[in-house]
């Protein structure tokens, strides 16, 4: 198999810090698709503000599908997720960055590999048990268990 024929997506874009990945395996060839999941407002988190490269409108591999953080949302969340997974479904490999490691689970297609892209917050939480266990026994609002 020639590994330039794998499709590579990136979905969350904390700080867009997996746009620094994502570039360098477009300009090595690689058919690539990054979701920018930030709204227009929220500019440290977009890759325009990084990258002068990157123009607003997007080229045709970045695709803006900005999460909503609103009850209405949360309410059809199975929906906005089918919508991230048809963008996605085409790819070989998808990079889970930010708020994509929420809806990693849904793709459990065997021919998918799933990679987690931890950074900033991520690290502090997801991936600390310490700092986690202790939020959950000061009941924190935003951890649920």
């Amino acid at each position: 198999m020639d590994y330039k024929n794998i499709k590579i997506g990136f979905i969350g874009s904390m700080n867009a810090m997996p746009m620094n990945y994502a570039l360098k395996f477009y300009e090595d060839g690689f058919d690539v698709k990054y979701i920018v999941e930030s709204s227009r407002d929220n500019l440290l988190m977009r890759p325009e503000y990084h990258f002068k490269s990157i123009n607003y409108p997007y080229p045709n591999w970045i695709k803006e599908i900005p999460f909503k953080k609103s009850i209405f949302r949360l309410l059809f969340n199975r929906l906005f997720t089918l919508k991230l997974y048809n963008e996605m479904k085409d790819c070989d490999v998808v990079f889970f960055n930010h708020y994509g490691h929420h809806i990693s689970s849904y793709f459990n297609e065997k021919k998918i590999i799933k990679v987690a892209l931890f950074s900033g917050a991520d690290l502090d939480v997801s991936c600390n048990y310490d700092h986690l266990l202790s939020m959950i026994k000061d009941k924190n609002p935003f951890i649920r268990y």
